[in-house]
């Protein structure tokens, strides 16, 4: 689950407690909108943004009825007849709000989605208000990362081609090519591995090299954030005194952020040349 969907349903679940706390009432410490739709205010962003006819906005919502949720990148319409754009209207970014919705008072985009025939009730949370210019920005910026992730699927698959690495050498992700098999037992979580590797670029230039510093790698297998997750799921493979070579594409490597050393850049394939040494 990722941070915001946790968030989003801490909140939701405080609701949910709310209203049964207050079961007879209608509605309490909630504001009524135009067109019969009701709001309470959950928590408060740092931003005094509001929305303006045309700006884009990224919502996230909740519905405590059918427990599904949806993140919606929308665009703020000319006309705001119905109850759901007034409530949307008075948030800022990093707002949320409890709304109580009637089905006629709702776009399509949420009654189809969420198969609303009466009310919704749901959790608004807005994450981010795109002026057009900032839009535009965010735009160009998705397609820079597009052009980049096409451009690193490209390189990654001449270099497979060229070292005939099929799809039968792929495992969760990354491609294991193995070397020499090793006569120790297999890693398994909860050791601690002590393991040589040199690390490279497809074109085989190389930027890490733990034999040359004399420091083979240590950590613990299943501890999280010690190793690269591509290097841990090939290192899961292996058994004591084998080697392997691994191809970690970014999403399993360094990312769309590159390493924070700056050596390997961002949307990079990566190669390891690895070898367990000892399994504690």
């Amino acid at each position: 689950m990722n941070r915001s969907k946790a968030f989003a349903w801490s909140l939701l679940g405080l609701w949910m407690i709310s209203l049964v706390a207050c079961q007879g009432e209608t509605y309490p410490g909630y504001r009524e909108v135009r067109g019969g739709g009701h709001y309470k205010r959950l928590t408060v962003g740092d931003s005094g943004q509001r929305l303006k006819n045309g700006d884009r906005f990224d919502l996230r919502i909740s519905s405590s009825a059918t427990d599904d949720s949806m993140a919606w990148q929308g665009q703020y319409p000319q006309q705001q007849q119905l109850a759901f754009w007034r409530v949307l209207k008075i948030l800022n970014p990093g707002d949320s709000v409890l709304a109580i919705l009637p089905n006629d008072e709702l776009p399509d985009t949420l009654k189809q989605y969420f198969s609303v025939t009466d009310t919704l009730k749901c959790l608004l949370y807005l994450k981010q208000i795109y002026t057009p210019e900032t839009w535009k920005a965010y735009q160009d910026e998705l397609a820079l990362k597009a052009d980049a992730e096409l451009n690193e699927q490209q390189a990654m698959k001449r270099y497979l081609d060229a070292h005939q690495i099929t799809e039968e050498q792929r495992y969760g992700g990354i491609y294991i090519v193995p070397v020499e098999e090793g006569r120790g037992r297999t890693v398994d979580s909860g050791d601690y591995v002590v393991a040589h590797y040199r690390s490279m670029f497809l074109d085989s230039t190389e930027f890490d090299n733990s034999y040359e510093a004399g420091s083979p790698l240590e950590f613990r297998m299943g501890k999280p954030d010690q190793v690269l997750p591509g290097f841990a799921m090939g290192i899961r493979t292996m058994r004591l005194g084998s080697k392997s070579v691994f191809i970690i594409p970014s999403q399993l490597g360094y990312g769309e952020w590159g390493s924070t050393t700056g050596l390997v850049p961002p949307y990079t394939t990566t190669i390891f040349e690895v070898e367990v040494i000892a399994i504690k």
